[in-house]
């Protein structure tokens, strides 16, 4: 029985809502927003428009137990580097269990940096494999991104699904969708993030999250978000380059997801 109420979960969650950035890392407890002044790997892949410096290399990898069932446990990796101009991105996540049900995400993104102005083009992909004989699902979607950085000011724009891709025969094309990205830098210790996403047929989605840095490099996270409301916050503890980080999410309907991730940066701390 509880089988069953998994596959059916999947069926309402995950596959409408067709989804190429991993929802999980720390941008997951922050309401899915993004530090585009210092990125995670997995918040410079949602939106690769992000800040990074010449030669610096992101990583990020982890775990997520969405809405606390096994049967849709998720491991992910994601990554960035920038040489001159030019930075690259590529990530790659697997929710559920081959014996019944898996859905790999692989994203790829090659970002510009010209001054205050970033440009970004995304490839993206969805395997769906269903267990016992049923078969393979596969789509594939391209996307663009912009973005500007002003001082503490920052700006960022995902246009993703442009082609309108199925992930099978019988389903219209999924909508493109609009995620529009905004940090301010408060100082060296806090920044208030906001993402705003539209898509067609569905009311606006609003994020609005604030990241605070409380000792030394150790930080806070939390973010809430409507459409649907849920409420999102963790804990970043900092050892030199490494952080490890702990973030949980509670949707009011279908409980808690909890994410364990290590990113890795070679960017300098701040003072």
């Amino acid at each position: 029985m509880k089988t069953l109420v998994v596959y059916i979960l999947i069926l309402l969650v995950a596959i409408p809502a067709f989804g190429y950035e991993m929802e999980s890392g720390q941008p997951y407890g922050m309401a899915e927003t993004v530090m585009l002044s210092n990125p995670s790997g997995a918040g410079f892949l949602s939106c690769p428009v992000g800040i990074m410096q010449d030669r610096q290399f992101l990583f990020e990898s982890g775990w997520q137990r969405r809405f606390e069932l096994s049967d849709l446990d998720e491991v992910f990796f994601a990554a960035g580097y920038r040489r001159g101009k030019l930075a690259i991105g590529a990530e790659f996540s697997q929710m559920g269990k081959s014996d019944y049900y898996t859905e790999k995400i692989l994203r790829s993104t090659a970002t510009y940096y010209h001054k205050s102005f970033t440009a970004s083009l995304i490839a993206s992909g969805k395997i769906v494999d269903i267990g016992g004989g049923y078969g393979q699902l596969k789509a594939a979607g391209i996307g663009m991104a912009a973005g500007v950085h002003i001082n503490r000011y920052h700006l960022g724009l995902v246009v993703d699904n442009i082609n309108k891709p199925k992930i099978a025969e019988n389903r219209d094309g999924e909508n493109p969708l609009y995620e529009f990205y905004a940090e301010i830098e408060g100082g060296p210790f806090h920044s208030v993030m906001g993402k705003v996403r539209f898509e067609k047929d569905y009311d606006p989605g609003i994020s609005l999250a604030q990241y605070i840095r409380v000792y030394d490099q150790h930080a806070l996270f939390w973010g809430i978000s409507h459409n649907p409301l849920t409420y999102g916050g963790g804990v970043e503890l900092a050892y030199r380059s490494l952080r490890l980080v702990y973030s949980a999410n509670y949707h009011p309907a279908l409980g808690f997801t909890h994410n364990i991730s290590v990113k890795f940066s070679t960017r300098k701390s701040e003072e």
